[in-house]
């Protein structure tokens, strides 16, 4: 899989906001050592960010909003107000192996199988990468079919994922996630601990919109 992103960074140094490449280069390494997951987690096989040559001088410059919008970059008017945008820099993932959605699934056993699996891989990197995912939804669980025809679930997407070790687990300053499937406490916005739990709640309510709408 090949993923192509633009991660917003904090003007004046390089430090992401969101570093799915960096979470992806810990949960590759820590996994390792349960053979039973692979194949329910995305294995980073390269990332990082975008460069481009210029023609000119023969030198390298990273693909970022500011070197595509230029002087514009900090002159963007709303109504009356002149608004600076979020820096962000392009970057893009190589992951293996390569999945299908969960509406290519044949049976509701399926179904099940493949969230259990994501949800399984799900509890082990928070555990022991202390990564939390934040974002459970139909398009970020995928499924392998193997040779015997039996379904492996994955669990991809890790741009809203946040470091437990260096974050607060207290209250969010954003919403995270896909609308449609938000636990509560992200929802009222609440100053509850946000725990894997939330997590797990988000999956009840991806197993619930299947249920509806087929």
């Amino acid at each position: 899989m090949i993923k192509d992103s633009w991660t917003e960074v904090a003007d004046g140094n390089d430090e992401d906001m969101r570093d799915e490449v960096a979470h992806l280069r810990k949960i590759t390494q820590t996994l390792e050592k349960y053979p039973e997951l692979a194949g329910t987690y995305p294995v980073l096989e390269a990332g990082g960010r975008v460069e481009f040559q210029s023609c000119s001088d023969n030198t390298f410059a990273e693909d970022t909003t500011r070197s595509v919008l230029g002087d514009l970059f900090d002159d963007i008017r709303i109504g009356e107000k002149i608004q600076k945008l979020p820096l962000r820099v392009h970057k893009r993932i190589a992951m293996s192996p390569i999945g299908l959605p969960l509406n290519d699934l044949k049976t509701i056993k399926e179904l099940i199988v493949v969230c259990a699996d994501a949800m399984r891989a799900h509890r082990t990197i928070a555990e022991h990468c202390h990564i939390f995912h934040r974002d459970i939804c139909p398009k970020n669980i995928l499924f392998r079919r193997m040779m015997d025809g039996a379904v492996k679930g994955m669990l991809i997407d890790y741009d809203h994922a946040i470091n437990l070790d260096s974050q607060s687990r207290t209250v969010r300053s954003e919403r995270s996630g896909t609308l449609q499937f938000l636990p509560i406490n992200d929802l009222e916005g609440n100053n509850n601990t946000r725990t894997v739990l939330d997590d797990c709640e988000a999956l009840i309510y991806v197993l619930a919109w299947f249920g509806t709408f087929g």
